[in-house]
């Protein structure tokens, strides 16, 4: 009995951690791992039809009559798939979802990892400056969770109300 009782709870905790850690869990299998934003734009028609698995910050999100554009500045998966904010961006691309997606879900600044096919380049501009933008057409976007910044320790003396 008391065996049992140690697997039960170590199943438990093996759920509990395993879903604490999990990333978007997109599977990599058939992504081009090589290809980055700066090889599209150097060679749009060569990387046309290619699957790839990018992630990024959230510039902006323009919702269109027929899709929604999420601009992204891109960086480095890690092994989770996760971006990784503080290497070297590896530039802007355009994620370009067919229909509609409510942009207070992709606030500037939120981590997207994205798995999906580069349909070419469009030129747009960053500022005044002219910009290549690769496009990529998703079968799955996954937005990272928000960090919640507040402290989780509170120190004092007194009376708490609260709702």
């Amino acid at each position: 009995m008391k065996a049992f009782s140690v697997v039960i709870i170590l199943a438990l905790l093996a759920g509990v951690f395993g879903e604490c850690t999990g990333g978007p869990r997109v599977d990599p299998e058939g992504a081009d791992a090589v290809l980055t934003p700066p090889a599209v734009r150097a060679a749009p028609s060569a990387a046309r039809g290619h699957v790839v698995l990018w992630g990024g910050a959230v510039i902006s999100v323009t919702p269109q009559q027929r899709a929604t554009r999420i601009e992204v500045l891109g960086y480095p998966l890690d092994s989770s798939q996760r971006p990784q904010a503080r290497a070297v961006p590896q530039g802007r691309f355009w994620v370009v979802q067919p229909g509609y997606l409510e942009p207070l879900d992709f606030i500037p600044g939120r981590l997207i990892t994205v798995r999906g096919e580069i349909s070419g380049v469009v030129q747009g501009r960053v500022g005044t400056t002219n910009y290549l933008y690769p496009v990529v057409v998703p079968s799955r976007i996954y937005r990272w969770p928000v960090a919640d910044t507040r402290p989780r320790v509170h120190f004092g003396i007194g009376v708490m109300f609260g709702n």
